[in-house]
């Protein structure tokens, strides 16, 4: 007896996953892409990473649910049906690792031979746990593994437990880890801790007070998907104070402190930040208005590029004009991928996938996109107040 509802349990589900599939097969077909691109093994490995979403224009641009078609690292694939950037993102960084060896950390960052994954845990109720920073450390030639976590004692963070992620950069064959504190009695300042790259080895956590004149400040870095071996870590205040953003550099081995020099209008919600290696890149832009149906739509052919200027930070932290790109309006500021920009830009009226090295300012790749259905270009935090 037993036998027989096993056996009908296991038709059951046979039958539900037969169903499952073939429905995701007609979802697919109904629904047909928008565009079309079509790129050789090795232009895939020049877009590896970009996520450009395709919005038909008469969707909420605003809406990740809006999107129905996405570029993942040089394929056009539908998303949705259980199928997301997020899932699509975290099993793609999951590749290389088998089921049990798999870290917990969902971002991740790229070092010329290492690839760190790391993460916070905490507990916002239980004040006397302390909140762990977690990492796992891969050899990318050997694949070898080492796992580690950092712990913030409470004689440092007070009752505050909530954590913000690290942000990571290199120096040598050290990794240092920097994050943003507060409370309520001391203000803002940063606490750092150092990864040895040959052995994963932590070092203790330090604190580090900020200048006086900085400690009033919020601060935010670079995301980790605009930075390929980062050795310098650059800082930008959340809001201006007489009309001005503020910009700094930290050195987390000598604990010095350097500001930037700045514009009115580099707020960091409209500017940009691109780390490779040693170079500090910006793209500054104006704020713009939110695409959507009630504006129309321009074809590609009526469309005109917007043109950013590309600065890089020089000597005495002074910004410098590196070059201009030129971006579709209807796409988001470009991607990085290892030390080239990707980006979708008017070519002769067409819509195009570009590449472009930031150091020598080649263009890699030009390939144009058949654009099928009227659609917008956007990536997967758009409808979260991230970079168009």
């Amino acid at each position: 007896m037993k036998s027989r509802k096993f056996a009908t349990a296991i038709f059951a589900l046979g039958g539900l996953m037969f169903l499952s599939s073939v429905g995701f097969a007609v979802y697919k077909d109904v629904k047909p892409a928008p565009v079309s691109l079509q790129l050789s093994q090795e232009e895939k490995k020049l877009v590896e990473g970009a996520t450009f979403q395709f919005t038909p224009y008469t969707q909420d641009i605003t809406n990740h649910n809006g999107a129905t078609h996405a570029l993942l690292d040089g394929e056009v694939k539908r998303i949705g049906f259980g199928e997301h950037l997020h899932a699509y993102s975290l099993r793609n960084q999951m590749k290389d690792f088998s089921v049990l060896d798999r870290p917990h950390y969902g971002t991740s960052i790229t070092f010329k031979g290492y690839k760190l994954y790391y993460g916070s845990q905490f507990n916002v109720y239980q004040t006397n746990n302390d909140p762990v920073i977690g990492y796992t450390l891969m050899n990318t030639e050997t694949k070898e593994l080492v796992s580690n976590t950092v712990s913030i004692p409470k004689e440092i963070r007070g009752d505050r437990t909530y954590i913000e992620t690290p942000t990571f950069y290199r120096d040598g064959d050290t990794l240092y880890a920097v994050m943003q504190w507060s409370d309520s009695d001391r203000g803002h300042y940063l606490l750092t801790f150092s990864i040895d790259l040959k052995t994963g080895t932590p070092s203790k956590l330090e604190k580090v007070n900020l200048p006086g004149n900085l400690q009033e400040f919020h601060w935010r870095v670079a995301s980790s998907e605009k930075v390929y071996d980062p050795q310098r870590l650059i800082m930008g205040s959340s809001y201006s104070k007489e009309n001005k953003f503020h910009w700094m550099t930290f050195d987390a081995k000598t604990k010095q402190f350097a500001e930037i020099e700045s514009t009115e209008t580099m707020a960091f919600e409209n500017t940009s930040l691109y780390v490779v290696e040693d170079q500090v890149y910006v793209i500054s832009t104006e704020k713009s208005k939110e695409l959507s149906q009630s504006q129309g739509y321009q074809e590609p052919s009526e469309r005109k590029n917007n043109k950013l200027t590309l600065y890089k930070i020089g000597a005495n932290h002074q910004l410098e004009i590196s070059q201009t790109i030129e971006t579709d309006p209807y796409a988001p500021l470009p991607y990085l991928n290892q030390g080239n920009l990707v980006m979708i830009s008017l070519v002769d009226g067409k819509p195009t996938l570009r590449v472009q090295s930031l150091k020598t300012k080649e263009i890699l790749l030009s390939k144009p996109i058949d654009v099928i259905e009227k659609v917008f270009f956007t990536n997967a935090n758009s409808y979260r107040g991230g970079d168009r």
